[in-house]
């Protein structure tokens, strides 16, 4: 025991030093990284104008040597700016989603919502051009302290050409989905909407979380307020009301006995991706608005799956997080987000992002960064990293399943998946879908969104169905 100790004294000091000598010499490193990170603003800059100064080609990009990842990043970038005012299928245009979606998220150490850059162009561009920049230099000081050492240039270059932070890919998988959703059109997307989710769910005979149907309205009431206060009025969807009327679901034995007493329902984030989102059969909503109407459902199923080798998914799954929610939250939206191993089901380190959520003054005592280091729950100490969770594959039949039936047609898909005692069940589908830091494929993430931005480029070339005549089509009929 006492050899332990001293070694972890050594190893503690060690390291401290590192730092300190780290934090020392950062001064120099940074300004010997100036003239690199100049460069890289640059290459930044030229390829935001190619993108949104001069209208150029998605797939036809050369700049800055081919690096698809780049491209994908500020081409993403550019695309906010484009489909800015462009219907929403969630929340009225593209802008005003960013603006729900952002009110309550901040960069760490800020304390100001994002979202109030979102309410003009202007703004949202001097976000991009002035404060984008310089918070990619705060990122890569901060990384080379955290680390200590490495090249600060490097950093800067990764964090603003190719960022791999939750933040970073959140907002890129929520410009694909407007984009998709727009360019093809898809009645797909109508599954945001929690209660035609689950109706279609039901339909198709996939397990997700039950509702009372025989509730037509309800009341709740505080017991002890008074003068009519404390009441409230809930008019179940059933009969045309907004409220989805559900009892409480309940985690599993074995994920209880991993939580804290009072713990919240605890889910696994599933992302998967469709091919067919990239692929011809992905325009059959376009070519005709009511396909599944008019054709079928299960013809329109049959006519997706018909263009490509059958013997391969459609579906792939991305990453697997589980969220181990805190002690007296009500949902999981407050849990530390262990990463789980796909193959075995087996719990991997866990970190969090509540740093992201800080606002007001609260971001002074909130940390700039966290790591996957979070090995046991806080409320417990119960260490949890090492422990299996469930057995991954009936979980990632459910939402491959589900994937394939409900929305073959949507490029990425987050689902909320609770292991409850009767077994996996899905609570919803989120579109605009966040990893919650969990690891997964980079290189298959960055050329699967490839291949939908060149898709949906390709397809925004062609004419629409409907589409009014164009004055060079009038004037050879005249």
């Amino acid at each position: 025991n006492n050899n332990a100790t001293t070694t972890t004294t050594t190893t503690t000091t060690t390291t401290t030093t590192t730092k300190m000598a780290s934090l020392v010499e950062l001064p120099v490193a940074f300004c010997r990284s100036i003239p690199h990170m100049l460069v890289a603003t640059f290459r930044f800059f030229l390829l935001l104008a190619y993108f949104l100064v001069l209208g150029g080609s998605y797939r036809d990009c050369t700049l800055l040597g081919g690096t698809v990842h780049a491209r994908v990043h500020v081409y993403s970038i550019a695309l906010m700016f484009r489909i800015w005012r462009w219907d929403h299928y969630r929340n009225g245009t593209f802008q005003q989603d960013m603006q729900k979606n952002l009110r309550n998220v901040a960069l760490p150490g800020s304390g100001v919502p994002l979202s109030l850059f979102c309410y003009f162009r202007l703004t949202a561009l001097f976000y991009v051009f002035c404060i984008y920049p310089f918070v990619c230099v705060i990122a890569a000081v901060v990384r080379r302290h955290k680390e200590g050492g490495g090249c600060i240039a490097e950093f800067y270059r990764e964090q603003l050409l190719t960022p791999t932070d939750w933040f970073s890919l959140w907002v890129l998988n929520c410009r694909l989905a407007s984009y998709h959703a727009n360019v093809t059109e898809s009645r797909d997307y109508e599954m945001e909407n929690k209660w035609t989710f689950l109706q279609a769910a039901e339909r198709k005979g996939i397990a997700v979380s039950p509702w009372l149907s025989d509730m037509g309205e309800i009341v709740v009431k505080d017991k002890n307020e008074e003068g009519g206060m404390g009441i409230h009025f809930f008019k179940s969807a059933t009969h045309g009301g907004d409220w989805v009327i559900q009892q409480r679901l309940h985690n599993s034995e074995k994920v209880a006995g991993m939580l804290p007493p009072d713990a919240p329902l605890s889910t696994i984030r599933v992302i998967t991706g469709s091919r067919l989102a990239h692929e011809e059969c992905a325009v059959a909503a376009r070519v005709d608005a009511h396909t599944h109407e008019a054709k079928g459902e299960a013809e329109a199923e049959t006519e997706a799956g018909g263009a490509r080798d059958s013997t391969v998914s459609p579906i792939v799954v991305f990453s697997n997080v589980f969220r181990a929610g805190r002690a007296g939250a009500n949902t999981d939206h407050s849990s530390i987000l262990f990463d789980i191993d796909a193959q075995t089901g087996t719990l991997k380190s866990g970190t969090t992002n509540e740093h992201w959520y800080c606002l007001g003054l609260r971001c002074l005592a909130s940390p700039l960064y966290s790591t996957h280091d979070t090995l046991a729950h806080p409320d417990t100490e119960q260490r949890l990293s090492g422990l299996h969770l469930a057995d991954m594959e009936p979980v990632h039949d459910l939402v491959r399943d589900a994937h394939a039936k409900l929305i073959p047609h949507v490029a990425m898909a987050g689902w909320d998946v609770a292991l409850t005692p009767s077994g996996p069940l899905l609570l919803e589908v989120n579109l605009s879908c966040n990893f919650f830091r969990g690891s997964f494929d980079m290189d298959e993430y960055i050329s699967f969104v490839h291949a939908c931005f060149c898709f949906l480029e390709a397809i925004e070339q062609r004419p629409r169905r409907n589409a009014p005549p164009t004055k060079e089509a009038l004037k050879k009929a005249s």
